[in-house]
């Protein structure tokens, strides 16, 4: 085994198998992460950094499955084009990605159904069904953009990575208008809380509470969302496409072009590049508008000089201009 710029290369049986260390390191890491917040030791006294925030204001818990997106995205990169490299076409590569969607979708399912198999109040909604979809979706997008599978050139991974960009700020204002104008029976539109939002109300409309998350309480109205819940998995699929797909394939741009060459790449600034975009990202997240974080920040200061009704209407009119 020998290892260059990065990557680990097998050779022993004649063939090349490419992995890259650091995103083998970074999928470690999250898998780490995921054990250490599922399984605290007694959730009758655990450290808050150690559990999911209820509703709003996240917690380092709430990093870990983002995280994941980030390594699926990275990998769709790194995988299809490898196979694109090698001559698979495309249509097989779709069939192998549906094949693996569903099969995920069903243990999601499976794990959601034990240990008593009650198809009543099984949840339908879950983890792996929203990885499995975001998966579906992302590699298909990639295979979907311009260029032929051979190529190996920076304008066509460029397109890619075009193309995924331009689906996820699509999808961002998509789901900010949704979220802002569509009104809720009774509520009306530009809610945002556990109640009257209306991702939460699409998704008792679809599932039914008794097939969501038996933990997605609203005080006094039970259970009121999921949440993996559908129209909230546009935000995941932004995660996957803008950290994940944008980031190997600006790897790949410059990485000699080339994924097989295992060359030190001529320009070395990829990661000046991703730097930029996550720091402007931050900024954008920062705004003091709901429902980015700067919005939510926005309410614990105010909450401190006023009542928490107040604080968040004034950060919700934030939002709104």
């Amino acid at each position: 085994m020998s290892r260059t710029s990065g990557f680990a290369v097998d050779t022993s049986d004649g063939f090349k198998s490419e992995r890259l260390l650091s995103l083998d390191l970074f999928r470690g890491l999250a898998v780490a992460g995921m054990v250490l917040v599922t399984d605290p030791g007694t959730y009758s006294a655990v450290y808050w950094p150690l559990l999911h925030a209820q509703w709003d204001r996240p917690t380092p818990t709430d990093m870990i499955f983002p995280a994941f997106l980030f390594g699926i995205g990275a990998a769709i990169a790194f995988s299809i084009s490898s196979r694109l490299r090698k001559g698979v076409s495309r249509s097989a590569i779709a069939l192998q990605v549906l094949q693996r969607s569903l099969i995920l979708c069903v243990i999601g399912l499976v794990i959601n159904a034990l240990p008593t198999f009650n198809m009543h109040v099984l949840r339908l909604p879950g983890v792996l069904q929203r990885i499995a979809l975001c998966y579906l979706c992302g590699s298909l997008i990639y295979l979907a953009s311009r260029g032929s599978g051979k190529e190996r050139s920076e304008g066509s991974l460029g397109r890619r990575g075009g193309t995924a960009a331009g689906i996820a700020i699509l999808l961002l204002v998509v789901n900010w208008l949704v979220f802002r104008y569509v009104p809720v029976p009774e509520y009306g539109a530009g809610h945002l809380d556990s109640l009257r939002n209306v991702g939460a109300y699409v998704d008792r409309a679809i599932f039914g509470v008794n097939h969501m998350w038996a933990y997605g309480l609203t005080a006094g109205y039970g259970v009121t969302f999921d949440p993996e819940g559908v129209l909230s998995t546009m935000g995941a699929l932004v995660n996957l496409l803008i950290a994940g797909i944008i980031f190997g394939v600006f790897y790949l741009q410059h990485k000699a072009v080339d994924l097989f060459a295992f060359e030190q790449p001529s320009d070395s600034n990829v990661i000046d590049r991703i730097a930029l975009g996550n720091l402007i990202l931050a900024g954008f997240n920062l705004l003091p508008a709901f429902p980015m974080d700067g919005g939510r920040m926005l309410r614990a200061v105010l909450s401190r000089m006023r009542s928490e009704f107040e604080a968040t209407r004034i950060a919700t009119w934030s939002g709104r201009m």
